[in-house]
């Protein structure tokens, strides 16, 4: 969801200053979603407030626009509205203005996944921390959250080669859901893991569904010592 209880929209995306920016450099809004690679409806839905965009979306627009995160939050320097001075009402300071990058923690490990294939599945061999990511709002007080560089490209164009996943120790991934399934290590090996979208999940076992090319991968429930979800850009920063 990306308003409130209120039916407002959410602040992050209220705040944001995307239309000025588009328009400061003489771009239509199919122009923009084709530099992002996106639909024009969600051009049309950040602008307006009503979808809240990812931290790498931000990072992305920051640099597509040769500017900072934070400059995203205010008009671009020397834009002019079309509002007559004396009908400018004074706008509300706005706590979303003063978000950045930095103002996340660097504190959430995040991990290499090494791609190996074992008969007729594609899996993952976990590998250690590589380095620490900023937390994203969603996991401020998350003990045990973690990320990892998604590879292989089993998942695209959901989840791209390289692409930044967060996951939350304590949400259950449900069909429909992306997870990631850690299997029991077998004796003296490091654990395998499957990442791919849930398709059917009891007490017994769970299904996952690869893309490219569709494979339905089964796991008993024997073999399964833990699923995560993997969260959405409405997980992470949503409200």
């Amino acid at each position: 969801m990306t308003a409130n209880t209120n039916g407002r929209p959410a602040p992050l995306a209220d705040s944001l200053h995307l239309r000025e920016w588009r328009e400061s450099r003489g771009w239509t809004q199919e122009q923009l979603a084709e530099r992002i690679h996106s639909a024009v409806s969600t051009v049309s839905r950040m602008e307006q407030g009503k979808q809240n965009p990812s931290m790498d979306r931000l990072r992305e627009l920051a640099s597509i626009f040769g500017t900072s995160v934070a400059s995203l939050f205010a008009p671009p320097p020397g834009y002019e509205t079309d509002t007559h001075p004396t009908d400018a009402v004074p706008a509300a300071p706005s706590a979303a203005a003063s978000i950045t990058p930095e103002s996340f923690p660097r504190d959430v490990p995040v991990y290499a996944m090494e791609s190996h294939s074992f008969g007729d599945r594609d899996l993952y061999i976990s590998a250690k921390s590589v380095g620490l990511v900023r937390r994203p709002p969603a996991l401020d007080g998350v003990a045990g959250a973690f990320a990892i560089y998604v590879e292989g490209d089993r998942m695209a164009p959901e989840h791209n080669p390289g692409d930044l996943r967060f996951i939350h120790p304590h949400r259950a991934a449900r069909p429909g859901d992306s997870a990631l399934v850690e299997l029991h290590p077998e004796d003296g090996q490091r654990p395998k893991v499957a990442l791919g979208r849930v398709l059917r999940r009891d007490h017994s076992a769970i299904t996952l569904c690869l893309h490219n090319p569709s494979q339905e991968l089964y796991f008993p429930g024997e073999q399964v010592a833990k699923v995560y979800k993997i969260l959405t850009d409405n997980d992470l920063f949503g409200v």
